[in-house]
């Protein structure tokens, strides 16, 4: 018991160092994708806003206008993908190259998104750039899913800190409910030495009686 308790505090505490910060980080994001207008009015921050396109004409995307689209941003690279995915709360397709991602609202619009790693722009159909941020939100929700913000190991990063949580877990309530259970067990040892003796004493009267009668 000592030993296993030996190791179990050893690798708590190592797993403690090593999970601390991405506890705080998953903490942090999980905060504010729960309460993003706590921060938005912290930071002062103002979200993505279309109002300045509503007096432009809505056009349907059609495979013209998708060509002219895709072929003016990184002309000299090919799509690597193309799908239908959501983005912003709404239906698009999705124009993948190397450099970055187009993508275009299936119902009728005047604007469509491109993004480059962290970096949105919201573009008008007439060229004009109406917003060029780098958003919050969806870095804070790649923290929270991924645990970093390079996509180059997938969900591996964030699976073996997962782990290494549950693990932290795992021997912190070995710690807490080993003591504990070896309280239990030597008191109900001691109760049934006692009563065990007890019976024996009680056996060995019997017996002595017995012979003095005899």
């Amino acid at each position: 018991m000592k030993n296993m308790l030996r190791v179990c505090r050893i690798v708590h505490s190592w797993l403690g160092i090593i999970v601390f910060p991405f506890v705080i980080v998953i903490a942090f994001t999980g905060f504010y994708l729960n309460h993003p207008q706590v921060f938005h009015r912290i930071l002062q921050y103002e979200g993505m806003s279309i109002s300045s396109l509503d007096n432009l004409d809505s056009v349907q995307l059609n495979a013209a206008l998708l060509n002219a689209v895709v072929s003016k941003h990184w002309p000299d690279e090919g799509v690597r993908e193309q799908k239908k995915t959501r983005y912003r709360g709404q239906q698009m397709l999705s124009v993948e190259k190397p450099s970055g991602t187009i993508l275009f609202p299936l119902s009728r619009s005047s604007y469509y998104f491109v993004r480059i790693g962290f970096r949105e722009v919201l573009y008008s159909y007439d060229g004009r750039v109406v917003v060029d941020r780098v958003p919050f939100d969806l870095i804070f929700r790649h923290l929270h899913e991924r645990g970093w913000t390079s996509t180059r190991f997938g969900t591996l990063f964030a699976d073996t800190v997962a782990l290494a949580m549950m693990f932290f877990g795992l021997t912190g309530l070995i710690m807490w409910s080993a003591p504990k259970i070896g309280r239990v067990y030597r008191a109900l040892n001691r109760v049934w030495t006692e009563r065990r003796n007890l019976v024996r004493v009680r056996i060995e009267a019997g017996t002595k009686s017995m012979s003095d009668q005899n």
